[in-house]
């Protein structure tokens, strides 16, 4: 004997063949609704996109009501129909409008470029509610279903359910946790226990990272929910790392921690806000350990950059003879320490300065700009003058990513180079726009002399762009050199300036470049008397 309830629904929905009917109506709508996606899935216009969700009611309810009008054969006319026809077009009507209304919603947040209040999940859930509430109120106040032995029939099966599905409803009210508080969000790098990697998906069941080897690891989010998450995109993306490194006691905590930023401030990926600090961390038995601290927006790639900046730590040091030690003895650390501070204070060997000698003479270093008679370049110095600079100048390498000099800043040595490049850029000003000049400076190029020989600040900007080796031209070498040859200051002043005449008009356009410093260097008296104190300077030097 059927139930009350159970006689009204079956007295007032339709019969078996309008149920299929109807159904094909649905799956009608359904069909056209799928075509409807694939075609507006690469469209750009946010309105197309809010066109497919809307097809499927609105078909459903257009067809209805085009059969309902054919009395015959679709069975959709009559008595029967006449009541269940207003519950079944009321019912798509309240889905039409719940579609429109979170599709519109969507867009309204899309074109403002911020996330919609209510997670994915969440959302779904909350429109799914709304159907079942809408049915439930359909049957009951339009078809006037009794709907009490539906809702406790739902109660026992929820529980049964509940019961049997404790693990996915589980995973499922721990989704709808971590989408409500936003835990984790798609694009975002977490660590989970063991697991990290950047979040691919998240659904009602399961978190799915992506790890660096590019491996998928399924997180149920009941397990999420219960660990410990670590997010390295929250609040921001700007993440701190460490590096620490260890420096011999005879290098001066000074010149590492100088070193040690240098590196950080050269790498690309490191931001110049917060600044990159170094400090002293430890004395150990076998030498002095340092941490650097320097802030990225690269954390997934912090191998790559980690290493970057330890690379560039190894080439500072290098050229400023900053020794990392090793663990060992302490009569040991002191035998090699010595040997190491008399090869620094070795000269070059013969070989070495011979290279050198050669380098400057080929490069572009005191040049008249008439050559000889045999077509070789005239110079002002004889090849005994050019060894005995070539004593006191030094190889030195950079890799590439380092800054070797900046525009503006003060500079008093000059460089050859020897192998790689430099890549040189000099902003200047042109109108009310600033403008950049870029050049690479080749193997056998000189580059920064006009610093040495005048003083003025660096012109440009040099930045190494793949592994160089440079000859340096210290400032006391080229003092010294002027020591013993006193008598070419006039000719190089002249030189100078005369070449600062003829780029006046463009050093006038830098920026950084005094209008004062750029007068002294066109005076051809005024370098002669910089060049005299240098000679001066350089007679004190050698005693």
């Amino acid at each position: 004997m059927e139930s009350p309830a159970s006689e009204a629904l079956s007295q007032a929905l339709p019969g078996y063949e309008q149920v299929m009917i109807l159904v094909g109506v649905l799956v009608f709508a359904l069909f056209i609704q799928a075509i409807a996606r694939k075609v507006t899935a690469t469209s750009t216009a946010g309105r197309m996109r809010l066109l497919p969700p809307l097809l499927l009611p609105l078909i459903v309810i257009v067809l209805t009501v085009a059969l309902a009008a054919v009395k015959e054969p679709w069975g959709l006319s009559g008595d029967r129909a006449d009541e269940w026809r207003p519950a079944w077009l009321l019912f798509w009507l309240v889905v039409l409008v719940v579609r429109f209304v979170d599709g519109v919603a969507g867009l309204a947040y899309a074109r403002r470029k911020k996330p919609f209040p209510l997670p994915w999940l969440l959302r779904r859930a909350a429109i799914t509610v709304i159907y079942v509430v809408a049915a439930f109120a359909v049957l009951k106040y339009v078809l006037d279903v009794d709907i009490t032995p539906f809702v406790a029939t739902s109660a026992i099966l929820t529980m049964v359910i509940g019961l049997a599905l404790q693990g996915v409803l589980g995973n499922l009210l721990a989704g709808f946790s971590l989408n409500l508080v936003r835990t984790v969000e798609v694009g975002e790098l977490v660590r989970v226990g063991d697991h990290e990697g950047i979040v691919v998906r998240t659904n009602w069941r399961e978190t799915i990272l992506r790890t660096r080897d590019k491996d998928f690891v399924h997180v149920p989010n009941s397990l999420l929910a219960s660990q410990k998450i670590v997010n390295y995109s929250k609040p921001s993306k700007a993440h701190r790392h460490t590096l620490e490194v260890g420096a011999s006691y005879s290098d001066a905590p000074g010149d590492v921690i100088e070193a040690l930023m240098e590196a950080a401030k050269d790498a690309e990926s490191v931001r110049p806000t917060p600044p990159p600090a170094a400090y002293v961390s430890a004395f150990l038995d076998f030498g002095i350990n340092y941490k650097l601290f320097y802030t990225t927006e690269s954390y997934w790639s912090r191998v790559r950059v980690e290493g970057e900046v330890a690379r560039l730590v190894w080439y500072k040091f290098k050229r400023r003879g900053i020794e990392i030690p090793f663990p060992m003895s302490d009569q040991l650390l002191n035998d090699f320490m010595a040997v190491v501070n008399t090869q620094r204070r070795l000269p070059p060997v013969d070989d070495e300065v011979e290279r050198m000698a050669e380098l400057l003479a080929g490069s572009a270093f005191l040049v008249r700009p008439v050559a000889t008679e045999d077509g070789e370049p005239a110079r002002l110095l004889d090849d005994a003058a050019v060894r005995k600079l070539a004593r006191e100048c030094r190889f030195i390498r950079y890799t590439a990513g380092e800054t070797l000099c900046r525009q503006g800043n003060p500079g008093e040595t000059a460089y050859v180079v020897v192998g790689g490049a430099i890549d040189g850029s000099i902003e200047y000003r042109e109108g009310d726009t600033t403008q950049r000049q870029t050049f690479e400076a080749q193997p056998g190029s000189l580059f920064g002399e006009m610093s040495l020989l005048t003083g003025m600040p660096r012109t440009a900007t040099g930045r190494i762009s793949q592994e160089t080796e440079l000859l340096e031209i210290p400032k006391d070498a080229f003092a010294a050199l002027l020591a013993a040859h006193e008598n070419v200051t006039a000719e190089i002043a002249e030189l100078v300036a005369t070449r600062n005449r003829e780029n006046r008009e463009f050093l006038e356009k830098i920026p950084s470049l005094p209008a004062e410093d750029v007068t002294a260097g066109c005076d051809a008296g005024l370098i002669q008397s910089r060049l005299r104190r240098l000679a001066a300077w350089g007679r004190r030097l050698l005693g």
